[in-house]
């Protein structure tokens, strides 16, 4: 689940700030993990709360999240530092870009993975730059260009394969220095849109 707002707690009571998130944000997809097989976290050692936490939210981050609320007091408390550390804050807006899928200068490999690593359609070192690497992404699809692809296949000789096609959809190629986003360009010949590129 892609771009979601992943949740976390050692039980059950942050179903409760689930249902606030989605009363506040309809329509945002949700992921929740409950962690009953070590509730309650409030007799544990603080390691071993700190080792949940990092499992957990690391599992929320596989899977697409692209923020994370921990709703447990206890992990809050013991955690919320550390896992702060290894996975620096955002401000709302990069927070926001993030979820709606829009990269930008600055942010790291592993945050542009959960804003368009599923447009992903190559990853290959950047031409005559050392140490730098170039992702080309490409753009969804609209219905009606699956649609001509479809029946052209169903024409004859000249259909492509699903990834030829897509190759013609790049959006845009991010370079990254050290984990880093360095820059978005626009691919040769188009001019960049009112987003990014």
């Amino acid at each position: 689940m892609n771009n979601c707002i992943g949740v976390f707690d050692s039980g059950v009571g942050g179903l409760s700030v689930l249902r606030a998130l989605r009363g506040r944000l309809p329509g945002v997809p949700l992921r929740y993990l409950a962690d009953s097989a070590h509730a309650p976290y409030g007799g544990r050692e603080a390691a071993h709360i700190m080792e949940r936490s990092v499992a957990l939210t690391q599992r929320l981050l596989d899977d697409g999240a692209a923020l994370i609320v921990v709703a447990c007091n206890t992990a809050t408390v013991q955690a919320i530092d550390s896992l702060r550390e290894r996975w620096p804050a955002l401000s709302p807006e990069q927070a926001e870009r993030i979820f709606r899928g829009e990269p930008y200068p600055g942010m790291t490999e592993d945050q542009a993975e959960a804003a368009v690593g599923r447009l992903v359609l190559a990853r290959e070192p950047a031409v005559g730059r050392d140490g730098e690497v170039a992702w080309r992404v490409g753009r969804r699809p609209r219905p009606a260009e699956l649609r001509l692809y479809t029946e052209g296949r169903e024409r004859g000789p000249r259909a492509r394969t699903f990834e030829e096609f897509l190759r013609t959809k790049v959006r845009a190629t991010l370079t990254f220095r050290d984990g880093i986003l360095i820059s978005i360009d626009a691919p040769a010949g188009s001019s960049p849109g009112a987003h990014w590129p």
